[in-house]
């Protein structure tokens, strides 16, 4: 059995407004599994799911700043 935990999601959208219920900002949740992290997201009329490999659970479900990612 997977036991989930919410990732929080910003209050605010990337413009600045505050999340209200008509912008069904979606929920991120995770739970760990062999090798990293079993990731769901749902919204409303859509939902996903992927693998996020990290083999030491170490992410903390943030994501890494701007100038860290790589192309």
């Amino acid at each position: 059995m997977l036991i989930f935990e919410d990732i929080e999601t910003p209050e605010k959208t990337p413009t600045g407004w505050f999340a209200t219920p008509t912008l069904r900002i979606p929920r991120v949740k995770r739970a760990k599994v062999p090798g990293g992290w079993f990731v769901l997201i749902t919204q409303p009329a859509v939902r996903g799911s992927f693998f996020y490999p990290d083999p030491e659970h170490q992410w903390d479900g943030s994501s890494l700043p701007q100038n860290q990612l790589s192309t």
